[in-house]
């Protein structure tokens, strides 16, 4: 899209007797996603991420959506979050609050926890550095992960750009939608 790439974490989990786990995680530019929820086809890198991710963390900015700009972030936010909906189908979307010391407009913030419930489920989990009132900031990569792991399918199939995407859900109830 404009040249920028992924930042990338990759490791393996292995355990005796088990299948070994590989996990890869991805920080893709927010810019790609901008795009990605207005035109899918013009953003070949978020693209690429929705289509192989077993799990997803979606994060709103407590301090975009309380600032000057708060109604653009809302409308970015609902908009990426309606394009993750629809292509995550039955991944898990972990939705997050960052920086929820600093307090969002409650009509924005009811918004998002509606928004989350509808879409995805589920609560929308607050974090922050700063305050223990809150989740600490792994908490949603920890449920991310956990969903990854699940071992939710059965049978594999490879797809037209050779990748092989695992069918036949059987989702944890934890992550059930």
């Amino acid at each position: 899209m404009n040249g920028r790439s992924p930042a990338l974490l990759h490791f393996g989990l292995n355990s005796p007797g088990q299948t070994p786990k590989q996990l890869l995680y991805t920080d893709a530019p927010g810019e790609w996603f901008t795009q990605w929820a207005e035109e899918p086809s013009e953003a070949e890198g978020a693209q690429w991420v929705a289509n192989h991710a077993d799990a997803f963390v979606l994060l709103a900015d407590s301090d975009a959506l309380s600032g000057p700009h708060r109604g653009v972030a809302r409308a970015e936010y609902e908009s990426l979050a309606i394009q993750l909906a629809t292509t995550a189908q039955k991944r898990v979307v972990v939705p997050v609050l960052a920086k929820a010391d600093i307090p969002v407009p409650e009509p924005i913030a009811a918004f998002l926890t509606n928004l989350n419930k509808r879409l995805f489920g589920r609560e929308t989990i607050l974090v922050s550095v700063k305050s223990t009132a809150f989740q600490p900031i792994t908490a949603p990569i920890d449920q991310g992960v956990e969903a990854a792991l699940l071992g939710r399918y059965a049978s594999t199939y490879e797809n037209d750009d050779g990748w092989a995407r695992q069918v036949a859900p059987r989702i944890n109830s934890r992550f059930r939608a």
